[in-house]
C-alpha cells in the first residue's frame, strides 16, 4: 500500500500498527452490549492468518470487545481460519437475532443471545 500527504510524493505504508477490524453488521444487544461481525483484519496477508480470530465480537464498549466463542454448529472450527457466514442481523425492539449458514452451508441457524447458543432454523 502507498500513502501520500500531497498527492505527488508516495511512500510505502504497511497500515496501522494495531490491527483494524472490518465489521459488518454492527448491532446493540438488549442491555447495551455491542455485537460486531468482524469480516477481516488489516494484518491478514496471503498465507498469513490474522492475529485475532474472524467472526463475532461482543462487549460493553469498543475497548472491551472480545471474540464470541464458537459454539453449537461452529464448535469444531478453528477460530483463526473459520469465518461464520453471517446472513443477516435482525434488530427489533428488545431483541437482536443473528442468522448464519451452518459450516457445511447446508442449513441456517440463528442466535438470539449474541452467539452464545444457536438453533437450527427452517429455511428455503
Amino acid at each position: 500500500m502507498l500513502k501520500s500527504s500531497d498527492g505527488r510524493t508516495w511512500t510505502s505504508y504497511d497500515g496501522p500498527s494495531d490491527p483494524q477490524g472490518y465489521a459488518d453488521p454492527i448491532a446493540v444487544l438488549p442491555g447495551g452490549r455491542l455485537l460486531l461481525d468482524i469480516d477481516g483484519w488489516s494484518d491478514a496477508r496471503a498465507h498469513h492468518a490474522p492475529a485475532r480470530p474472524i467472526g463475532l465480537y461482543a462487549g460493553t464498549d469498543w475497548a472491551e470487545l472480545r471474540a464470541v466463542p464458537l459454539v453449537g454448529p461452529f464448535a469444531h472450527q478453528d477460530p483463526h481460519t473459520f469465518e461464520p457466514s453471517i446472513l443477516d442481523v435482525a434488530v427489533t425492539t428488545g431483541s437482536v437475532t443473528i442468522y448464519a449458514l451452518t459450516p457445511d452451508q447446508g442449513g441456517v441457524v440463528s442466535s438470539s443471545d449474541g452467539g452464545t447458543s444457536w438453533r437450527r432454523d427452517h429455511a428455503r
